[in-house]
């Protein structure tokens, strides 16, 4: 008995149906309502089918998402070509030119400024100048050898 009890119930909240909808003005206001408009009202009356809710896979969603953006992108497109169609026109050449000349004036005072404002670099430490050395000396010797200015004794140069 309670199986079929809850077949029963299940049927019944399982049937899509067509529901009416009514679109009423009265009085210049403007309701809309699941009951029949008031009398003296105008009446519109809509069918509404009443939709399943049903899960979409993931790859449904994803194409839906895509298809919403497309039709996003699609309408900035469109009021981006209105406003470019109501804008005024472009200036005349020779202006963009003066313009452009009058941005490169600026900037090159600006760096000019710039270059004057900037402290003066730090002079050069001087750089000291090499001890005098002798000149070597030569010795008189039995092997003709001289300067020997090392700790070795062995000379740097042999006079021949």
């Amino acid at each position: 008995m309670n199986k079929s009890l809850l077949l029963i119930l299940c049927l019944f909240s399982c049937g899509a149906s067509a529901q009416q909808v009514y679109k009423c003005l009265q009085d210049g206001k403007t309701t809309i309502s699941t009951q029949p408009c008031p009398p003296g009202a105008t009446s519109t009356a809509v069918p509404v089918e009443a939709t399943p809710n049903t899960a979409m896979t993931p790859e449904q969603e994803v194409a839906n998402m895509k298809r919403k953006a497309d039709d996003m992108e699609r309408e900035r497109l469109n009021r981006a070509a209105e406003r470019a169609a109501a804008a005024p026109p472009a200036p005349a050449a020779q202006e963009e030119t003066e313009a452009v000349n009058a941005h490169g004036r600026l900037n090159a005072a600006r760096r000019k400024r710039e270059e004057a404002n900037k402290p003066a670099p730090p002079a050069p430490a001087p750089i000291p100048a090499p001890a005098p050395s002798a000149p070597p000396s030569k010795k008189p010797g039995a092997s003709g050898a001289s300067d020997t200015g090392n700790a070795s004794g062995v000379p740097r140069y042999i006079e021949i």
